[in-house]
């Protein structure tokens, strides 16, 4: 965060994007808060029979839930109520807050997938690629702030937002690629999966 707020520094409207930023990043963590704990439940959850199936759908209906939540946050007056009344914000921060938030949404959905993924890794007791998601994460943050720097022509607010969400979709792929051996012999040993698209893929 305190390389976020240093280059939100150096773009354009510096004082406007700092305030913002700082609210912005509390509530995307309230927003976010249920699935920061996943990966634990996922983990613990796994040696129950059949638990595969049911943690693969009950994150897919968790991610939509999270990803309605937060629409019907931005898109009512809820967001204004809380970036006016909760955060004191005013005038135009509040609709900076808001756009900065839209862009910010798919973080909930990949919170969840981020925390369902790395739990199958922790399972497989093999942990290597949590840190070379960590690792893709940092590099995309950091290039993708450093043009904004560069570029100059985007609010700080604005590249940080959009930075710290390719970050994390870059993270969440990574793990989708990296559990997939896992992912396939759990379906294996899970009975009730035969059929299922993952046991058409070899095990490597």
């Amino acid at each position: 965060m305190s390389l976020i707020s240093a280059a939100i520094s150096r773009m354009p409207d510096p004082l406007e994007s700092l305030a913002v930023w700082s609210v912005l990043t509390g509530l995307l963590f309230l927003l976010r808060s249920p699935g920061l704990a996943y990966n634990e439940a996922v983990v613990a959850l796994l040696d129950q029979p059949r638990s595969y199936r049911v943690l693969r759908k009950f994150t897919m209906a968790a991610s939509l839930v999270s990803i309605g939540v937060v629409l019907l946050f931005v898109l009512t007056p809820a967001s204004q109520f809380w970036f006016e009344k909760v955060a004191n914000l005013s005038g135009k921060d509040i609709q900076t807050a808001r756009i900065a938030l839209s862009i910010g949404i798919p973080l909930t959905l990949l919170n969840l997938y981020i925390n369902y993924f790395q739990g199958m890794v922790v399972k497989s007791e093999k942990t290597r690629p949590i840190f070379e998601a960590v690792v893709g994460f940092m590099i995309l943050l950091l290039a993708l702030l450093g043009l904004g720097v560069v570029i100059g022509g985007v609010k700080g607010v604005y590249m940080a937002s959009i930075a710290f969400l390719v970050g994390h979709l870059f993270q969440a792929l990574w793990l989708w690629i990296r559990s997939r051996k896992e992912r396939i012999l759990l379906a294996l040993t899970d009975g009730g999966l035969a059929g299922s698209k993952e046991l058409e893929i070899p095990v490597e």
